[in-house]
């Protein structure tokens, strides 16, 4: 969905991700029992939150990035996990992408930010992401001030990072 107030762009996906239902979770298994190809089946569908965390909200991109990778071996607490995911994004689902305008075009600058986690995957494989913004030139003063979003990822790192 597409707004426009006061010259800010705003991007959200609200009415698409509180159309995305829960899984069902039988009560009384446990975390670690295996899941059945149809549970898996289910799980995929709810990747269906994959497509706004790749396009309008970076805030669940690591839950995502994390959750996909758990798939091919889900267990119950995969599938539980999936619903807490789901629940964030529905309560969060009115944060947006904001598309101010910041200063000339000619005068923003391009910032860039990464960081890696080690071992933080089920298969204790690391973890890295990064965050692509432009912004005022003023920050670079170490002042405050407005930025867009321009691109970010989550993903399972080829290698382990190691300290």
């Amino acid at each position: 969905m597409l707004d426009q107030q006061d010259g800010v762009w705003i991007l959200r996906q609200s009415p698409y991700i509180k159309k995305i239902h829960p899984l069902t979770v039988p009560p009384q298994r446990s975390e670690d029992s295996p899941v059945s190809a149809k549970e898996i089946s289910s799980l995929r569908g709810l990747g269906g939150l994959q497509w706004p965390s790749t396009q309008t909200c970076p805030h669940m991109s690591a839950s995502i990035s994390l959750l996909c990778g758990e798939t091919s071996k889900a267990t119950i607490g995969t599938l539980r996990q999936a619903n807490k995911t789901l629940k964030f994004a529905k309560e969060n689902s009115d944060v947006s992408l904001t598309f101010p305008k910041l200063c000339k075009p000619e005068d923003a600058v391009m910032i860039a930010m990464s960081d890696a986690s080690w071992g933080v995957r089920k298969d204790l494989q690391s973890q890295g992401g990064y965050l692509v913004l432009l912004s005022h030139p003023k920050v670079l003063r170490g002042e405050e001030s407005e930025y867009i979003i321009l691109d970010w990822r989550s993903y399972r790192l080829p290698r382990v990072i190691r300290f």
